[in-house]
């Protein structure tokens, strides 16, 4: 070969190796930003886990709460009727008398 060929060739090969040198570089960028991007994954899955949570308890908070919120309203329902099946907030009740009671007898 040629001094000029060899001379072609080490500068072709220098600036083959400058340019490896650079792309591992930038590999190594990429690598890095890959593991960053990853823990800040894993950071906001936990975060996403744990507030999925919280929703789930709250919303199982809420049943529980709306079934004795049921419960209570049930109970006070039947309290307010009484025993003739009145409401207790009847502004009034005909009590039968005496010559009411004969009068339906006589019928």
């Amino acid at each position: 070969l040629s001094s000029f060929q060899c001379e072609e060739d080490r500068k072709n090969s220098d600036r083959l190796t400058e340019l490896c040198d650079k792309l591992q570089v930038k590999l190594k960028i990429y690598k890095r930003q890959v593991e960053e991007a990853e823990e800040v994954a894993a950071v906001n899955l936990g975060k996403y886990r744990q507030l999925m949570s919280q929703v789930d308890d709250a919303n199982e908070r809420a049943d529980i709460a709306e079934n004795s919120l049921a419960k209570l309203r049930s109970k006070n329902r039947a309290s307010t009727i009484g025993p003739l099946g009145l409401s207790a907030s009847a502004s009034f009740v005909h009590v039968a008398s005496a010559s009411d009671v004969a009068a339906l007898q006589q019928q």
